[in-house]
């Protein structure tokens, strides 16, 4: 049921819609909650990734949604590839969510820029406040 909203409210207007600045108050709610869950059960105890993985099929959803954009809409994702999608994509919601929250001003992710990592490292250079969660997931030798 959720999957369906999601196709009729945002996936239908196209790939930028998934990006966490255009989601609205309520979409950007519901994902950084998936985000939360996501984190939580693939980064625990200083393990930097569990061997399998677990991701709402919203967050996947949205990752493909903007991985179909990149490759021409041929999307032929592995494993490990989808896991470094997913984790970008729920720093990058989650950045999102507490710029808004603390009125920071952030420049947004672009479909060009959102898997990319040193827009994170950068983020952090600006605002340190967001080096703790590149550090739970190991982001920081990657």
């Amino acid at each position: 049921m959720l999957l369906s909203k999601l196709g009729n409210e945002i996936l239908s207007r196209g790939p930028e819609a998934v990006l966490p600045q255009n989601l609205s108050p309520e979409w950007l709610g519901r994902i950084q909650k998936m985000a939360d869950e996501f984190l939580d059960t693939n980064f625990e105890g200083g393990d930097c990734r569990k061997v399998d993985f677990t991701a709402d099929p919203v967050l996947s959803a949205c990752v493909l949604e903007i991985l179909r954009h990149l490759k021409d809409g041929k999307v032929d994702v592995q494993e490990k590839e989808m896991f470094e999608k997913l984790t970008l994509y729920v720093l990058s919601v989650t950045v999102e969510t507490v710029a808004k929250q603390k009125a920071i001003d952030l420049e947004p992710p672009t479909l060009a820029t959102i898997f990319d990592k040193r827009r994170l490292r950068e983020i952090v250079k600006i605002r340190p406040e967001f080096e703790p969660i590149i550090k739970i997931i190991c982001m920081d030798g990657a």
